[in-house]
């Protein structure tokens, strides 16, 4: 039951990452869908041969570039969007900075312990 649930949240975070791939930066869906499902087989096939450990190391470094890539998205559309929201959140920009550097330490940390 626990490769079940590894598996699908594998699954379902990697096709969330091919759709940003997609969608927000236009990268060609062939080549999105092999970043996000080909980097764990790549690894596998360079000698990460612990399932669990590659899918921690793998699941790590692309949920550090999916929370820098919402922040930076979110920083974007307070300055690009043309329609007058019904809420906005005034968060300070020093925070939004410093989240992204906790994600990206988290991800040099992953890395470094591998």
């Amino acid at each position: 039951f626990g490769i079940f649930t590894i598996i699908t949240s594998f699954l379902i975070l990697g096709n969330y990452f091919k759709n940003t791939l997609f969608y927000d930066y236009k990268v060609p869906r062939w080549i999105s869908a092999s970043i996000a499902c080909g980097l764990p087989f790549i690894l596998f096939l360079i000698g990460f041969r612990g399932f669990i450990e590659t899918i921690g190391f793998v699941g790590t470094v692309i949920g550090a570039i999916e929370g820098v890539v919402i922040i930076l998205i979110f920083k974007n559309i307070k300055k690009l969007g043309d329609r007058i929201p019904e809420y906005s959140l005034k968060i300070p920009p020093i925070l939004l900075y410093f989240l992204i550097a906790v994600f990206i330490l988290g991800a040099f940390s992953q890395i470094y312990a591998w």
